[in-house]
């Protein structure tokens, strides 16, 4: 009988799965099975066991495989976190919408909203209001200066008149001291969120305020102190002003000169005895920088490079420098790399060896390299003493070490585990002290002989969730590996890494993804969070126990915001091209993703061989997450939007005339 199957199908299904792995995959295979024994040993003529005793025993053994296994199962399949994704696909699909869902009160953003058949978009901030730029297919782009704009805590979006609660979330970011600057005696240090400079002159701390985002400072030999920042044209120089362009980064000195790396064009600006700036085009774009051996030597992050402002061939790391400085006669350089990778290989299977390579400036080569995973985890500030002698700071460790990192000598001679603050960044020797800056404690430390002493800035206390999840981004598991290694300070590295697919994957950046659920190129984890349960197991755990990881990491990656926005905008013709190509059709309004998922070899049939789901990663910021496409192969955005795909299932930019192609790499470009 068609009932005696069923039930002794279903009971059988219920046993299989006590014992079989907790996956959907696996209860399909056992009901094949069952299904097909079933049809040969039982007739229509057979009986069912009908009694209550069997239908309540097979209750029982159902109820006991979810007891047993729905928990793994539920996790197993990724399903831990359906609540998430679907709040996320909810998120973008109501109008209007606005993405990202974060606004930082301390920075201009670009914002974007969707209201598909509306004629007019605005946001509501407070007594201010903010007029959408109205483009194709219901796209609004808004370029939002909080700086200028009274935002409040609760703005509001109106749409042809009608006014409802903005779908956004106010941030107010707290002071981050990051890289101070000394003459020996003095010392200061900027807050680029709080827009201040925090000075220590003897036992005194005082601060003042400078223009917006100081990134940057130097001293220079008369006692002028120098301020550059992310977003003023402006340096400060003890008071006055000068301009030198937007998208400062770092400054460097030889006592009177100034040398300004900017992005935006990338130049390195140098400023002589009179005031007078000269700009020096680069072709990479400059970060940190010295003067060293007669000439101004830096770095390029996005290029893994260490090159020299009268144009010696750069010197490839393949791996971004985190932080460099010179020794005191400029004959060496020092650099922190997260790796050293001169092939520009991705390495095994989550290997990082984080290491500081000496470079002779005279001979222009590497002369020495120290892998520093026994003495802490992400170096993100040295300090060298002379030729050999440095004070390293450990973000990822919340120690400092010193060292001797060339000759028969090297070794550590002195370690510390710091007390009262975590995840220091940078750091400057005054006599005999330690001035260690922790953007993360929102602190001033000063460590010489008495031991430490504390200077805490203003709020640093507030908002300790979001503290204590930027210090687990920073902290390193027990093999060494934080997420900054290669997410450093929440961008990309723009390196490719092996993580255990087939093919190495390129970096995306973190910064403005929250809300875009599920994560990773290949959407394995539904929360930022859940991603401490691969850390924890396959990258060796952490020595800290903090209960609250995964929740601590959520907090932080959610107060991530996209860099400045470029100058350029999107225009109507790019948005119209980007419809045409069909970018739309996976890379939707207003995230620019729908937070799908693709077979490699169904997007890419040239690949094959690849059969790991991609995801659609969303396209805001995409200018600075080169290389591109999972593969990392396309370096550049023209690269993807000339790409003559064959199969035309990666959009059609192939169908475009020239002129839209323009301005569809245009339109990607200003996202």
């Amino acid at each position: 009988m068609r009932g005696s199957r069923l039930l002794l199908i279903a009971a059988a299904l219920a046993l299989g799965g006590l014992l079989g792995p907790p996956i959907f995959a696996a209860f399909v295979v056992a009901y094949g099975v069952v299904w097909a024994i079933a049809n040969y040993a039982l007739d229509d003529d057979a009986r069912p066991p009908s009694t209550i005793f069997g239908q309540g025993l097979l209750v029982v053994v159902v109820l006991a495989v979810v007891a047993v296994n729905g928990a793994a199962l539920w996790q197993t399949e990724q399903l831990e976190g359906l609540d998430v994704v679907l709040a996320d696909r909810a998120r973008w699909a109501r109008t209007p919408a606005i993405a990202p869902p974060v606004i930082l009160t301390d920075r201009p953003q670009r914002l974007y909203g969707h209201a598909p058949g509306a004629a007019r978009f605005r946001v509501l901030f407070d007594d201010d209001a903010v007029e959408a730029r109205a483009l194709e297919g219901g796209l609004f782009v808004l370029d939002v200066d909080p700086r200028k704009t009274a935002i409040g805590a609760a703005p509001r979006v109106e749409i042809d008149g009608e006014s409802s609660p903005a779908p956004l979330i106010v941030a107010t970011p707290l002071a981050h001291p990051r890289w101070p600057c000394t003459d020996g005696r003095r010392v200061f240090v900027p807050s680029e969120e709080t827009d201040e400079l925090w000075s220590l002159d003897g036992a005194t701390w005082r601060s003042r305020a400078t223009l917006d985002g100081p990134t940057s400072c130097v001293v220079l030999d008369d006692g002028r102190v120098v301020v550059g920042h992310r977003h003023d044209p402006h340096l400060l120089v003890d008071g006055s002003t000068l301009a030198v362009g937007a998208g400062q980064r770092r400054l460097a000195t030889n006592g009177a000169r100034i040398a300004v790396a900017t992005v935006d064009p990338p130049a390195i600006i140098e400023v002589d005895e009179r005031g007078a700036p000269v700009r020096h085009a680069v072709e990479h774009a400059p970060d940190w920088l010295v003067y060293a051996g007669g000439t101004i030597v830096y770095s390029s992050r996005e290029h893994h490079t260490l090159e020299r402002l009268d144009g010696r061939a750069p010197i490839f790391f393949g791996r971004p420098a985190v932080t460099l400085t010179r020794s005191p006669s400029g004959r060496r350089v020092f650099v922190a790399l997260t790796d050293y990778r001169p092939d520009g290989d991705a390495g095994p299977n989550h290997h990082v060896a984080e290491q500081i390579v000496v470079v002779d400036v005279a001979e222009w080569r590497i002369v020495d390299r120290f892998e520093t995973g026994d003495l802490g985890a992400t170096p993100t500030g040295i300090w060298a003493r002379d030729e050999a002698t440095l004070d390293v700071a450990f973000a990822g460790s919340d120690s400092l070490a010193r060292v001797v990192v060339t000759g028969s000598e090297r070794g550590v001679v002195r370690r510390d585990a710091l007390r009262s603050i975590f995840t220091p960044h940078g750091l400057v020797a005054v006599g005999d002290a330690l001035v260690v800056a922790s953007p993360v404690s929102g602190a001033i430390a000063v460590l010489d002989a008495q031991g430490e002493s504390r200077f805490a800035v203003p709020s640093a206390e507030r908002a300790s969730e979001v503290r204590e999840g930027e210090r687990a981004f920073y902290e390193a598991t027990r093999s060494g590996v934080s997420c900054a290694t290669c997410h450093l300070h929440g961008g990309s590295d723009f390196a490719l890494h092996d993580i255990g697919h087939a093919t190495p994957r390129p970096t995306l950046d973190v910064r403005g993804i929250w809300g875009t659920a599920p994560y990773l190129r290949g959407a394995s984890y539904p929360r930022v969070g859940a991603l401490h349960g691969f850390a924890a197991t396959v990258l060796g755990g952490y020595a800290r126990e903090e209960p609250r990881r995964p929740e601590l990491l959520e907090a932080f990656v959610r107060q991530l915001v996209r860099p400045a926005p470029p100058r350029a905008r999107p225009t109507r013709a790019g948005s119209r091209a980007f419809l045409a190509a069909g970018c739309a059709e996976c890379h939707t309004f207003p995230a620019f993703t729908n937070l799908s998922q693709v077979p490699a070899a169904a997007l890419f049939p040239a690949r094959a061989d690849e059969r790991h789901l991609l995801d659609t990663p969303s396209l805001i910021g995409v200018a600075a997450s080169a290389p591109y496409l999972f593969d990392g192969r396309k370096r550049s955005l023209r690269d993807v939007v000339l790409d003559d795909d064959a199969s035309g299932r990666h959009g059609r930019a192939a169908s475009l005339d020239e002129e839209a192609r323009s301005a569809l790499l245009a339109f990607l470009e200003a996202l």
